[in-house]
């Protein structure tokens, strides 16, 4: 063999063992790399771990605060009170029982002017006293008047049961107004005329309604005088 196969043979040798040399350590250097990446992922991992308890934490705890955030302050309700008419009792009571519940408000009773019932409605769930209805008479030689009165003694309620149509007309007298509907006949076996009139109170604060108000008399009655001395409001 000549010198110059020699070498020509000798570099591709070379040139082989270099080759080789440079992959196992460009091998090498890759696994040291997938290594790194190994431990780092795994790392990420321990660390994704350890952050999941306090996310978790916090979540919850953020939760709480949309919860605390989100649900309605708790107040007394009254302005929602919705009562059932349903649940509804009424029971016998007495004057000294409505005067204790209606304020401000004063029933002139004379001798011939005479409280003959009441009568006490309320809400059997609550307790609450929802009103009052009394019946009033006057019978003396010249003055006959039956007068079925409600009021209202609670504020959070509104009484719904009495219709006012366009046959009511508005009448003011000493300090409250009323509006009321009448109508006159004549009793044949009395000869004369019988007022019948229902009406509602107009006075700020307060609720009072006429259920029923009978008068025999020789005219058209005298029913808006007579529900003026029997009312008197206290400020």
């Amino acid at each position: 063999m000549n010198v110059k196969k020699y070498l020509k043979k000798q570099a591709g040798q070379d040139l082989q063992s270099l080759e080789t040399e440079r992959d196992r350590a460009f091998l090498g250097q890759l696994e040291n790399i997938a290594e790194e990446n190994a431990r780092a992922r795994a790392k990420k991992r321990n660390l994704q771990g350890l952050w999941a308890i306090p996310s978790v934490a916090v979540a919850g705890g953020l939760a709480a605060v949309l919860l605390v955030e989100l649900l309605p302050v708790a107040d007394d309700g009254l302005d929602d009170i919705k009562y059932i008419e349903s649940n509804f009792v009424s029971v016998d009571s007495d004057m000294n029982e409505f005067n204790g519940a209606s304020d401000n408000l004063v029933i002139n009773i004379t001798a011939d002017k005479t409280v003959n019932s009441v009568v006490k409605t309320y809400d059997q769930v609550s307790g609450d006293e929802l009103y009052y209805t009394l019946r009033i008479e006057e019978v003396t030689e010249t003055v006959f008047v039956c007068l079925d009165m409600l009021v209202v003694v609670n504020e959070h309620y509104d009484y719904e049961n009495f219709q006012i149509d366009e046959t009511f007309v508005t009448e003011t007298v000493e300090d409250f107004s009323v509006n009321y509907s009448q109508v006159v006949s004549v009793d044949p076996d009395f000869g004369l005329n019988l007022v019948k009139c229902t009406g509602k109170i107009e006075k700020p604060n307060f609720e009072i309604y006429i259920l029923n108000y009978e008068e025999y008399a020789l005219d058209d009655g005298s029913f808006l005088n007579y529900i003026d001395d029997l009312l008197e409001f206290k400020t």
